[in-house]
């Protein structure tokens, strides 16, 4: 990975990271602000991870995540849930470029990714793109981490706009926009 914009984790065993603010403001009326929430997880344990976005965040490198977010435990079974918001129309969260070299060397960007898991919420009242738009890379991906840790059940409601490929993990998974909202994912959603 190039970059990764906001990390969220709670790993069981290691305790994860997370529990901070950042708020900021810009002339003319700007204004952006993240809260960002993860309880370190007890031993064999993931706690729940919570993000909430109301600005823009963006990154641009290849292969640069915009926000990867993840609870993981010993199992499945206890890993902590994952809340994502994009909580105002004016919130975007921007992955990535991405890059294809040769056959073994592709570089994959991603505005928003949830790895593990167990009941996991994506809110957008926003946008969730990457620099790519359709032709490339995620929008949204939800995956498990490894074999064990085949992802969680995922829960995502768009009153905003999805621009870019949805994908989501082994899960019990739903995909929910209301009516007059665009998802632009040129026929890739997963």
């Amino acid at each position: 990975m190039s970059a990764i914009g906001i990390l969220a984790q709670s790993v069981g065993g290691g305790g994860g990271s997370g529990g901070f603010a950042v708020g900021g403001g810009a002339g003319d009326g700007g204004a952006a602000g993240i809260n960002i929430g993860g309880a370190g997880g007890t031993a064999s344990t993931g706690g729940d991870v919570i993000v909430d976005n109301e600005g823009f965040f963006g990154v641009s490198g290849v292969k640069s995540i915009g926000i990867l977010a993840q609870s993981a435990a010993n199992d499945n079974a206890n890993n902590g849930d994952i809340t994502v918001d994009v909580s105002s129309a004016s919130g975007v969260v921007q992955g990535g470029r991405s890059e294809v070299i040769d056959a073994t060397r592709q570089y994959i960007g991603v505005g928003l990714w949830v790895i593990d898991g167990k009941d996991n919420t994506i809110t957008n009242r926003g946008l969730i793109t990457t620099l790519g738009g359709t032709a490339s890379g995620f929008a949204i991906l939800g995956t498990g981490s490894d074999a064990t840790h085949t992802g969680g059940n995922e829960t995502v409601s768009n009153y905003g706009t999805i621009t870019g490929s949805v994908e989501l993990g082994a899960g019990a998974d739903i995909l929910t926009t209301e009516t007059g909202v665009p998802v632009d994912n040129s026929d890739n959603t997963q």
